[in-house]
């Protein structure tokens, strides 16, 4: 039953990102992409709060996000990049504070390495000597 209950939060989490990302194009372009940053903001905090016991769970989460992303880059390429280096931005200042107590699984500090390495040339060091685990 709680399985039911993830997957349909996460389901939700998903179709509502969806409709924000095709949002109405009549708010002025400084608006949109102040709409992303703070998207991503919003989300990288989720991430690095995430906590799922399953790693079936954390999986579909991660697929389900690349999904979102990839979507936002179809439809609208300004707005991923800004999302995108937004969102490396907030991981790269969460893992500047962050220590052995974070508690990220290895999969979440991947995800981190990625959107750090892809963007903006944050070093990805700083994941593995702060959270005091290996990245692979």
């Amino acid at each position: 039953m709680k399985r039911l209950g993830f997957v349909v939060l996460l389901l939700l989490f998903v179709f509502s990102n969806s409709l924000l990302a095709q949002e109405n194009y009549s708010h002025s372009n400084s608006e949109k992409m102040s709409f992303y940053v703070q998207l991503a903001h919003k989300d990288a905090n989720y991430e690095q709060s995430l906590i799922l016991i399953d790693e079936k769970d954390e999986l579909d989460f991660w697929k389900d996000q690349k999904r979102y992303e990839l979507d936002l880059l179809k439809n609208n390429k300004v707005a991923y990049q800004v999302y995108m280096i937004a969102k490396a931005d907030a991981y790269h200042r969460h893992f500047k504070s962050c220590s052995i107590t974070c508690n990220h699984t290895q999969h979440n500090l991947k995800m981190a390495k990625e959107y750090l390495s892809s963007n903006m040339g944050y070093a990805t060091n700083e994941i593995g000597k702060n959270s005091g685990k290996k990245l692979e």
